[in-house]
């Protein structure tokens, strides 16, 4: 995790991120799949700014993440199993792309499932109900240009925007070169 949080952080300049981990009584006992449950325990930790909860555990429906307005979980189960071609920094810099968002905007990922795509089209807010689907968001390196003209009207600004493109660029990279660390944009 500290090295997708000093890519994100290289590769931008509209969110600071830091590690405050480990995260307090994180004991398999507290904690369950149970996203919301997660969420709930995560939030009341947070003292008004938001936290990211990575966990090693299923989901208890199965999905990579979940983002609320100020806390988000992403579990990592799985993913590599599914042979996307990226490494685990990579999903993880994507996972945290799409909540550091979510924070930006104080919207949820209920607020903002209508820009879903199901089947995926490769845009950061591809569903992915076939999982493997994640592997086109991620190596697209960007948003459709639907979700991007949403997002502006929801209130993201175009330097919010341009920083997330510059992430999902870093991790669209980091598929070619599996064994090293992703490649910062440029410009």
């Amino acid at each position: 995790m500290q090295e997708a949080v000093a890519i994100i952080n290289d590769a931008q300049t509209s969110w600071v991120l830091r590690i405050d981990g480990p995260f307090p009584d994180a004991s398999a006992s507290r904690l369950s799949g149970n996203p919301y449950e997660l969420a709930q325990t995560v939030g009341q930790a947070t003292s008004k700014r938001p936290l990211i909860y990575v966990t090693h555990e299923l989901l208890s429906d199965r999905w990579f993440s979940h983002e609320f307005s100020d806390s988000a979980v992403i579990s990592t189960f799985g993913f590599e199993q599914l042979g996307t071609g990226f490494p685990l920094v990579a999903y993880l810099i994507y996972q945290v792309a799409q909540a550091a968002l979510s924070f930006a905007l104080y919207k949820s990922e209920q607020d903002l499932f209508h820009l879903c795509h199901d089947p995926a089209i490769g845009c950061l807010f591809d569903l992915c109900a076939y999982k493997p689907d994640i592997h086109r968001g991620m190596s697209a390196g960007g948003l459709c240009a639907k979700c991007h003209d949403t997002l502006q009207e929801l209130g993201a600004s175009e330097a919010q925007l341009n920083d997330l493109t510059r992430i999902l660029t870093v991790v669209a990279r980091s598929v070619s070169q599996p064994d090293e660390r992703p490649l910062l944009p440029t410009a």
